[in-house]
C-alpha cells in the first residue's frame, strides 16, 4: 500500500503493471479516460460501475433570495443537466443525470422528476417564470463555493456560471482548501449567511447501502452545527426530521425503504438541492489480478476477495 500518490502517476503505472489496483476506487483521470476507451488492450482491463455516491449542488435557503422557493426553482429548471456531466468527465468517469438524492442502487429510490427539462439540457423558460414569480425577473447575483483542489467541481462551477447567466444569474465563484471545506466554509452556517453562498458543489457517498445511510447526513436538519462541520448545508424541513424517525423505528424492510423515497421527494419539493449526477467511475486493474468483481452495493472492487495470478 503507497499513499499520497500522484493520479497521473497511478493510472500510468496500472496500465504498465507495476501497480494492481487503486485502492481509492474513485477511477481513472480525465487524461486517462480517453486512452482507456479507445485501446481495446486496456478497455478488457477497465470496469464502469456506479457508485453509492451522490454529485450535487445545495441551495441554500438562508442566503437571500433562496428563502424564497421559487427562486430555488430557478436553478432547478435553469441548470443544464449535461453540462454537470461533461465537467465531471462525461458519462464513463461523471454519472448519470440525476432527478433525485437517492441514487437506483439505494434501496427506497423512487424514480421522479420535479423539475423535468429537455434531455437534461435545463428548462429556461420555466426557470424565468420563477424567477418571475419570486420577484425577481431580471435575475439577481450571489455566490457558489466549490474545493479548490477538487478540477471537477471548479468546472461545475463554471458550467452554473456560463447557464445561469442565460437567466440573469449571476455568480461568483469562490475556492476553499477542502480541508475546511464544511467547518469553517460551506458548511459553517454563519459563514455561509455573511458571505451569500448561496450555492455549494457538494457530494455524497455513504458508508454502508441503506436510506439512513444516505440520507441522514445530508438530509436532517438536526446535523448542522452553528460551529461547523455538517455535510447538510441547505435541508431544514422538520417534517423530514420526523420522516427520519419514523423510519429508524419501522421494522418492516418494505415501509422502512417507502419512507426513504418520501423523504427524497420532499425535500426535491422544497428545491434545496439540486441533484447532478448518479456517479459513475471508470476502473482500471492491474494485469495480474484474479478474482475481480465489483461489489454492487458500493461499486468499488471487492478487495478482499482479490488476488494474483
Amino acid at each position: 500500500m503507497q499513499l499520497n500518490v500522484d493520479p497521473e502517476d497511478i493510472d500510468n503505472r496500472l496500465i504498465s503493471g507495476d501497480l494492481d489496483v487503486a485502492a481509492t476506487g474513485l477511477g481513472v483521470t480525465a487524461a486517462t479516460q480517453s486512452r482507456v476507451l479507445t485501446d481495446p488492450a486496456l478497455k478488457a482491463r477497465a470496469d464502469n460501475p456506479n457508485l453509492l455516491r451522490l454529485w450535487y449542488v445545495s441551495i441554500n435557503p438562508t442566503v437571500k433570495p433562496f428563502d424564497n422557493i421559487e427562486c430555488r426553482k430557478a436553478i432547478e429548471y435553469g441548470m443544464d443537466k449535461t453540462a454537470y456531466q461533461t465537467a465531471y468527465g462525461g458519462p464513463f468517469s461523471g454519472g448519470d443525470l440525476a432527478t433525485t438524492l437517492l441514487p437506483p442502487v439505494v434501496p427506497g429510490y423512487q424514480k421522479f422528476d420535479l423539475y423535468p427539462t429537455q434531455d437534461g439540457k435545463g428548462d429556461l423558460a420555466k426557470a424565468k417564470e420563477a424567477l418571475t414569480k419570486c420577484g425577481q425577473p431580471n435575475g439577481f447575483s450571489t455566490n457558489l463555493s466549490y474545493r479548490n483542489e477538487r478540477p471537477k467541481e471548479k468546472a461545475t462551477a463554471e458550467a452554473f456560471q456560463q447557464q445561469l447567466a442565460k437567466i440573469g444569474i449571476k455568480l461568483t465563484l469562490k475556492g476553499y482548501p477542502k480541508k475546511d471545506y464544511f467547518s469553517t466554509y460551506a458548511g459553517n452556517p454563519p459563514y455561509v449567511a455573511k458571505n451569500n453562498l448561496g450555492l455549494v458543489v457538494n457530494g455524497w457517498g455513504a458508508d454502508w447501502n441503506d436510506g439512513f445511510g444516505f440520507l441522514s447526513q445530508i438530509t436532517d436538519s438536526r446535523v448542522i452545527r452553528e460551529t461547523g462541520g455538517s455535510s447538510n448545508t441547505s435541508v431544514r424541513i422538520p417534517e423530514v426530521d420526523q420522516m427520519l424517525d419514523k423510519a429508524s423505528g419501522e421494522l418492516d424492510t418494505a415501509k422502512r425503504n417507502a419512507i426513504y423515497g418520501d423523504v427524497d421527494k420532499k425535500v426535491m419539493e422544497q428545491a434545496v438541492i439540486y441533484p447532478g449526477l448518479y456517479a459513475k467511475t471508470l476502473l482500471l486493474r492491474g494485469k495480474n489480478l484474479t478474482n475481480v468483481f465489483i461489489n454492487t452495493q458500493m461499486g468499488y472492487y471487492d478487495y478482499l476477495a482479490l488476488g494474483k495470478s
